[in-house]
């Protein structure tokens, strides 16, 4: 599939390069047709005129009337030959197989709509006399209809869906001659009869990309200018159904949508083409907007004339760790300046890439202040010597600009405290106040009293040996002197815990028969005391 493809209007006829082999596939109705590869002659993109005018599109509760402009879209879906004549060979995502059909004018499939805007980039800046792109949602839906010459047929050109597309009912085709398993594929472009304004497989084949973002609310009855759907989206109209679809699903007035970066077996495109207008200015619908850290806001890119051929944007911040933007306006606040702890800006350019034409919107990303700081404990006993002790602070809001905190004590020779995290430790007896000071100068305070450090000298257990029935409990109970100990932490251990296990609150649990040693041991100065356990049945 390497010939170089041509874009010019087509006369309304047939493909002559290519019609053995297509009789050659107009099989019986509904019978699967064995897979094969295309190797006919490729041809080239042609294009049919359509007049635009005041039309009526949708129907029931999406029936309105659009003003459009006079246009030019592909006769044919776009074919595998012709995208690797824009993108080149190896473009195809490998995704081209006999089972779905392969070869040269069959149309190109598992491509992306992010994708078919690489292949009008490519299209559209070799040249300035035309413009390319996919078709808006209204160009497709009147160009299916037959636009001034409609008949008003539920599908693209005839009542009888048979007679002009490749739906789920007629599109089955073989592995091979030995395998009777048949799939609905894709099948040679403009097989099937067109419609009132030449064009073919607007129904069936394959689905159609359109311009539009998915999600525009359309309201009955009224009438729109030449519509482009929404704005931004994550997700595009596709209209026209597939050889997968049913007859319903193929009526003119039947859409879906797909996600901008999926490729699916079962969709394709075709063009567009209007003269070419360049870009005469641009500019945004906002000139500044105020934004907090985390929120977001979308940017509108209004370009004239209207009527642009060309309107691809880009979008720049000049100060990232500020505020960012998407690919398509979409701004987020990130953080004010940190080191001035003051509301910082950020300057949004949107340039079009037809023109070079710039437009900015300055954002302000404000100082949420703090407005109150409380710690966890506002009185503190401790000892001399004990380490690692933790005030915790709590700021409000929660949305605080600045969140950073200082430490400090006021005697630092009875507790010093980490200027950062407000770790404590205790350095001699005594009384002093620990403040801790936010960003914006806001206090709070604990007063810690440090006791001299008084050793333990000794433990004892309430009992020195008990017996006690299989599956039965004792609580234990530990005495530690002096009684105004500094640290009486102590551990509860068991020598043979398959017999008797011991809690860390000195409950022993008889397991079987047999013997144990309990011990509490104190975590200052290691003392211990025990109680032997004697376990029966």
């Amino acid at each position: 599939m390497k010939k170089k493809i041509y874009l010019a209007v087509a006369a309304i006829a047939t493909m002559g390069t290519v019609s053995s082999v297509f009789t050659a596939c107009k099989e019986e109705e509904n019978k699967p047709k064995n897979v094969f590869v295309d190797t006919s002659d490729p041809f080239d993109i042609e294009f049919v005129q359509v007049e635009g005018g005041t039309v009526a599109l949708g129907s029931g509760t999406t029936q309105h009337q659009a003003i459009l402009d006079d246009y030019a879209i592909s006769k044919y879906e776009i074919t595998q030959s012709q995208w690797e004549s824009v993108m080149g060979e190896g473009n195809e995502h490998g995704y081209w197989v006999t089972v779905f059909g392969e070869g040269n004018n069959f149309p190109a499939y598992r491509i992306s709509w992010n994708d078919v805007q690489q292949f009008l980039n490519k299209l559209n800046t070799s040249q300035t006399e035309y413009a390319y792109t996919l078709p808006t949602e209204a160009e497709w839906e009147y160009a299916a209809r037959g636009g001034k010459e409609s008949q008003n047929y539920l599908y693209s050109g005839s009542n009888d869906i048979a007679n002009v597309a490749w739906y789920k009912n007629n599109s089955s085709v073989r592995y091979n001659e030995n395998i009777e398993l048949s799939i609905s594929a894709s099948h040679l472009v403009g097989q099937k009869t067109a419609n009132e304004l030449g064009l073919f497989d607007m129904s069936g084949n394959v689905w159609e990309f359109c311009s539009d973002f998915a999600g525009g609310k359309i309201k009955k009855d009224s009438i729109y200018n030449n519509p482009k759907g929404p704005a931004s989206g994550t997700a595009c109209v596709i209209r026209g159904g597939s050889s997968f679809s049913t007859d319903s699903i193929c009526r003119v007035t039947s859409g879906s949508s797909i996600a901008l970066d999926e490729r699916n077996d079962f969709v394709g495109f075709r063009l567009v083409r209007k003269p070419y207008v360049a870009i005469a200015d641009i500019s945004l619908d906002q000139d500044t907007i105020i934004l907090y850290a985390g929120k977001t806001q979308q940017l509108i890119a209004n370009i004239s004339p209207a009527r642009v051929s060309y309107n691809n944007v880009t979008w720049a911040s000049s100060k990232t760790a500020v505020a960012t933007v998407d690919a398509n306006g979409l701004v987020k606040a990130v953080a004010p300046d940190a080191k001035k702890l003051a509301a910082d800006t950020a300057i949004i350019t949107v340039t079009a890439k037809d023109g070079g034409k710039t437009a900015k919107c300055v954002v302000i990303v404000p100082v949420v202040d703090v407005e109150s700081v409380i710690l966890d404990k506002i009185e503190l006993d401790t000892y001399v010597g004990e380490k690692g002790l933790q005030l915790t602070a709590t700021i409000a809001p929660d949305t605080a600009s600045f969140k950073t905190l200082k430490w400090k004590s006021s005697d630092t020779t009875i507790v010093a405290v980490d200027s950062i995290n407000g770790k404590l430790t205790a350095k001699k007896a005594g009384t002093t106040v620990i403040t801790v000071t936010t960003s914006n100068g806001l206090t709070a305070t604990c007063e810690i009293t440090v006791a001299p450090y008084m050793a333990i000298t000794s433990v004892a257990l309430n009992k020195t040996s008990i017996e006690i029935k299989e599956g039965e409990t004792e609580l234990l109970s530990a005495t530690v002197l002096p009684a105004n100990a500094s640290n009486p932490k102590i551990t509860w251990s068991s020598d043979n815990s398959a017999v008797a296990a011991v809690s860390n609150s000195g409950l022993v649990l008889a397991l079987t028969a047999g013997t144990a040693k309990i011990t509490v041991t104190t975590e200052d100065g290691n003392k211990k005391a025990v109680c032997n356990v004697k376990v029966v049945k």
